[in-house]
């Protein structure tokens, strides 16, 4: 009886050990999403130009730090410039344009890269392994492709990332989603597609702005509750994680401040526990970063 006692005795504490050495081996991670708006030759100057809204831009992100960010629309001198305020930080990612001549006449101001999405990571905690673009269209291979009635083209900036300390790998998909159909359904299918070509059975964050609400399809696709069963994934949203609430919870605005819709998204696979969510309102009077709020999600993996 006593012997029977012992190993159960025994049993109970290695579970313990087992258990901290578990806990202990995971890896915090703070994780960003921002459109930053890109800098338009219509707004040269005033508390909408990227010249006010740079300085109150570069606080917010020196203020909550994170360790990965995804951006959208950005320009390559707007990305660039938040690089250099970063020494740990680097970056990847392609314009829409990717250097193609072909630009938009009704967008000659911009740079012969484009708006991009673009992946910031701290390389002090990540190694990056590798990483890709590709465009929302028939052709995703093909720069600038545009095939499903957007204007502009989209696209979807990925990479996949080994933790420093204990070597776990993920990936992390950064995007920014057109309006309307038959776009919608057809950015669904082919992130859902080209997602587990990459990832495999890696954990994944997916983030972006997808200029949709999460009552609509596209959100139910990602998190498995419905579309066609090839398609569906096993991402959950962050924010209904956490059980907060869709009032007020807004991540767009008309620099006003005023949330509008919930449109800007952190989802991650479930092996990734949500810690703590936050929509970032930080702003200097009327003068706010972007007409987007920053959202940002502590996690461990």
């Amino acid at each position: 009886m006593i012997q029977r006692s012992m190993v159960r005795s025994f049993f109970l504490v290695l579970q313990f050990f087992l258990l901290q050495c578990t806990l202990s081996s995971r890896t915090d991670m703070t994780v960003m999403t921002f459109n930053i708006l890109y800098n338009s030759h219509r707004v040269p100057s005033g508390e909408r130009s990227w010249e006010s809204r740079r300085p109150v831009m570069m606080d917010v992100l020196k203020k909550h730090t994170p360790d990965l960010m995804g951006t959208q629309e950005g320009l390559k001198f707007q990305t660039k410039a938040i690089k250099e305020a970063f020494a740990n930080w680097e970056e990847f990612g392609h314009g829409v344009y990717h250097n193609i001549l072909a630009l938009n006449p009704r967008r000659p101001y911009e740079d012969l890269d484009g708006c991009s999405c673009r992946i910031f990571y701290d390389d002090r905690k990540f190694v990056l392994l590798d990483q890709g673009t590709f465009w929302q269209s028939d052709t995703p291979d093909s720069v600038g492709s545009r095939t499903w009635g957007n204007e502009l083209p989209r696209i979807v900036t990925w990479g996949t990332f080994q933790v420093k300390k204990g070597g776990k790998k993920f990936v992390v998909l950064n995007t920014h989603f057109h309006v309307g159909q038959p776009y919608l359904d057809n950015a669904t299918r082919l992130l859902m597609e080209k997602w587990r070509k990459i990832a495999g059975d890696l954990p994944t964050i997916l983030m972006g702005d997808f200029n949709s609400e999460p009552e609509w399809p596209v959100h139910e696709v990602f998190c498995g509750r419905s579309g066609p069963e090839n398609l569906r994934g096993r991402f959950r949203d962050c924010w209904q994680m956490l059980g907060k609430s869709e009032t007020d919870a807004g991540t767009c605005h008309h620099f006003d401040g005023k949330p509008l819709q919930r449109i800007d998204w952190i989802l991650v696979t479930p092996e990734f526990e949500v810690k703590s969510m936050d929509i970032i309102h930080d702003h200097v009077g009327n003068c706010y970063p972007s007409d987007h709020f920053p959202v940002m999600a502590k996690l461990s993996l």
